[in-house]
């Protein structure tokens, strides 16, 4: 009797990539203020919902030790988005490299937040004193996206 092998299951990281970022666009944000006192800040002058969110705290593994980056999330109930406000440094580390200037990257799922309204967005941030820069980010340019996934 002929046994066959299972077959081995390859997940397409590639794929999941590109699933996880459809229908999102991503800002980068340079701040002095520490992330809780951020969204503190952006909920009141925005009228936005920040919380922060430990079940999507991202742990990353480098150098046998484990850095700890802060999500923080608000539900738009209204337009149905979903924002996340990412911490992009931890004890030098910076989860997104290519950007380690930026404090913070900012993303927005959903399919119902237009070019217009990021560019509202980018305008009000730019006009809040405690917001040093505030720049829209390309996810074709970000080699690292993949560590923003949740």
């Amino acid at each position: 009797m002929k046994t066959t092998q299972p077959k081995i299951l390859k997940l397409d990281e590639q794929q999941l990539v590109e699933q996880f970022f459809e229908s999102t666009q991503l800002i980068g944000l340079l701040s002095d203020l520490p992330d809780y006192e951020l969204c503190w800040h952006l909920n009141q002058d925005l009228n936005m919902n920040f919380r922060v969110n430990l079940d999507l705290e991202i742990a990353w593994k480098q150098n046998r030790r484990t850095y700890f980056f802060t999500v923080f999330e608000y539900l738009d109930t209204r337009l149905l988005n979903v924002h996340y406000l990412y911490n992009n440094h931890k004890q030098g580390m910076a989860l997104l490299p290519e950007v380690k200037h930026l404090n913070y990257i900012w993303l927005i799922k959903g399919p119902y937040f237009t070019t217009n309204e990021r560019e509202g967005l980018l305008l009000d941030l730019k006009q809040l004193p405690y917001i040093r820069m505030a720049v829209e980010l390309s996810q074709q340019e970000l080699k690292n996206r993949r560590n923003l996934i949740l």
